[in-house]
């Protein structure tokens, strides 16, 4: 597969918006986006939002400033660093600067929104994003950092195979994961309809010292040597000296 190194500033516009101010914030309008939401909605597709901006701030920052068009990619830039969300034209709304950093598209003849976003999803685009993250205590994804990042960009065609590759990965892994957790409510179910529901009838299960029960020894103490006692030897257990759940003297230290 063809493949050239790039700087996303080729690739897209990188900013942000018009700052508004907590002040400015409402309780209904215009739906006003923190990285918490755009993390959401990637991950989910929607968006219980709780903050909002009046739809005439709205309207005068937009027509100065521009706002999110189909295509364009979000991308949070404080806590879970590099999530993406790419616009589509039903979304209306605005968004916190220095959260989330807006990828304008530039260049739509070579790169695909949905590959940048798996190519956020890639090691080396996180291994970047966390070497460069500034900040003394909590990193941040920062425009200049964006502007100096590159990643592997094959052909458009290629591009598309790749999304689909991964997307069909996705929904394997998806699926294994809800068979898991559908598994673990059956296993739940079957315990309770054995022996009852300990959350509403938390007397039926009485409360005792595990230590009453169990010899606890500590991981790498030299009292695990009295458990392997050989010909008056007493051998020091390690890891390595224990295979298919026998122990193995050979070149074993002796206590």
């Amino acid at each position: 597969m063809d493949m050239v190194k790039e700087k996303l500033s080729n690739l897209y516009d990188i900013g942000s918006s018009k700052r508004v101010f907590q002040s400015e914030w409402r309780e209904e309008g215009v739906p006003f986006y923190r990285a918490r939401e755009i993390a959401r909605l990637s991950e989910d597709g929607y968006v219980d939002n709780e903050l909002f901006i009046d739809e005439d701030l709205y309207e005068e920052y937009t027509e100065k400033y521009g706002k999110p068009q189909p295509g364009d990619v979000m991308v949070t830039g404080v806590g879970t660093l590099g999530v993406c969300y790419v616009v589509k034209p039903e979304d209306k709304f605005y968004f916190k600067d220095g959260n989330i950093l807006w990828f304008k598209q530039k260049a739509p003849e070579r790169i695909l929104p949905e590959y940048l976003v798996k190519a956020f999803d890639s090691k080396d685009v996180k291994d970047f994003i966390s070497k460069n993250s500034s900040g003394t205590t909590v990193g941040t994804f920062t425009i200049q950092t964006a502007n100096k990042m590159e990643i592997s960009l094959p052909t458009l065609i290629q591009q598309k195979e790749i999304i689909e590759r991964i997307s069909k990965l996705e929904g394997i892994i998806k699926k294994r994961q809800l068979e898991i957790e559908k598994l673990d409510e059956l296993i739940k179910a079957r315990f309770i309809e054995m022996f009852g529901d300990p959350t509403y009838n938390p007397n039926s299960y009485p409360i005792v010292q595990l230590s009453n029960y169990i010899e606890f020894l500590t991981s790498g103490s030299r009292g695990w040597a009295r458990y392997c006692v050989d010909d008056g030897k007493e051998w020091f257990i390690t890891i390595k000296n224990v295979k298919d759940c026998n122990i193995i003297t050979d070149n074993m230290q002796t206590i």
